[in-house]
């Protein structure tokens, strides 16, 4: 019980540290732009001359720039960085990045232990790669001066929808008292750096709705071990049905993350279109009770004549009791439910089917 409460309290203030961060390194990066703009303006109107000035406005427009990436890795942590995801393979990922892992300083190397089968996610590569290099970074640093190996690995956790990779140095390992400050911005143990690796990498994982798991003793070496939302393996496509389209837009996205293709309604009619149209390579339906057209258990119902074995979750703001002869369906999700809720309840259902 005491561990979990404590894990409760780190979450706590981390996403406290991370609106905090997040809202600083907005404002200074909005201040920052400025300073260049009005520096490059003042370097163009003295380009024509030899002031001494203008070497000395070049220095502030690189130091506010440097500056400007300080926040950037700040937004990181925050989690407010924009992210360009796309399918990805990580052992292919990891391999691609070998020639920049063993360019990091350092007297280990470095060797892997990739999942024989594709480990499929969605994840913006750039964003990725900082967290990959961070963290065998800081492992190369740890076992410096020693001849030990670092182990880079990929795994997939079925049972949990889970995959990802880990990273294992076998020097001396993380002392007790630094381990629940080590993703804090700017802790560090050394004398060099801004201690914003491991911070970023944190936000960049958390943007991707994964964790970072660390274990380390002393004397015995340190594991990182990032888990990331598994890409579901689904060639049949979703349908759903559901009017308001900002609604529609974020099922889309939460699903088309997860790996499944989306196809829309907006109507009861245009719903029984879709489905006429693609009759047994649905995967399931995604079905709003309230829209034109049929609706509600007379929709449902409809649908259940043709396609009793078709998997139906019903997303409703009503509670079931307000549809008393609405048909059986496979799960029902009341209105307002969150990104998490939704994918869990997709997985569910098609595991189940």
């Amino acid at each position: 019980l005491e561990r979990w409460a404590a894990r409760a309290l780190e979450v706590a203030k981390i996403e406290t540290l991370g609106v905090l961060a997040g809202g600083v390194a907005h404002d200074f990066n909005n201040k920052l732009a400025a300073m260049v703009v009005q520096t490059e303006f003042a370097m163009f109107e003295l380009q024509e001359t030899e002031s001494k000035a203008r070497p000395l406005l070049e220095d502030c427009r690189r130091i506010a720039l440097e500056a400007s990436r300080l926040c950037d890795q700040l937004l990181a942590y925050a989690g407010k960085s924009e992210l360009k995801r796309k399918k990805v393979d990580l052992n292919q990922f990891i391999l691609q990045a070998e020639p920049n892992l063993q360019k990091i300083p350092g007297t280990t190397k470095i060797t892997f232990d990739l999942n024989p089968e594709p480990v499929m996610v969605r994840v913006d590569q750039a964003q990725l790669l900082r967290v990959l290099v961070s963290l065998v970074a800081n492992a190369k640093e740890a076992s410096e001066g020693l001849e030990l190996d670092i182990v880079v690995a990929t795994w997939v956790d079925e049972a949990a929808n889970t995959c990802g990779f880990s990273i294992t140095d076998f020097g001396p390992g993380i002392a007790p008292e630094h381990l629940s400050k080590i993703f804090d911005p700017f802790y560090t143990t050394k004398f060099t750096g801004r201690g914003l690796g491991l911070a970023t990498s944190l936000g960049i994982v958390r943007a991707h709705g994964g964790t970072i798991e660390v274990e380390s003793k002393p004397n015995r070496g340190t594991l990182f071990e990032v888990a990331l939302p598994a890409l579901a393996r689904a060639d049949r496509p979703v349908l759903v049905v559901e009017d308001e389209a900002g609604l529609r837009q974020k099922y889309r996205q939460a699903l088309e993350d997860r790996g499944l293709s989306v196809i829309e309604a907006a109507t009861g009619e245009e719903a029984l279109e879709r489905i006429d149209e693609f009759q047994d390579a649905l995967s399931l339906i995604i079905l709003d009770l309230v829209i034109p057209g049929p609706q509600g258990a007379q929709l449902l119902g409809l649908i259940r004549e043709t396609y009793q074995s078709l998997p139906v979750i019903v997303a409703s703001g009503y509670q079931a009791e307000a549809f008393p002869e609405l048909p059986p369906c496979q799960a029902y999700l009341l209105k307002p439910f969150n990104r998490k809720q939704l994918v869990q309840a997709v997985d569910e259902v098609c595991k189940a089917s």
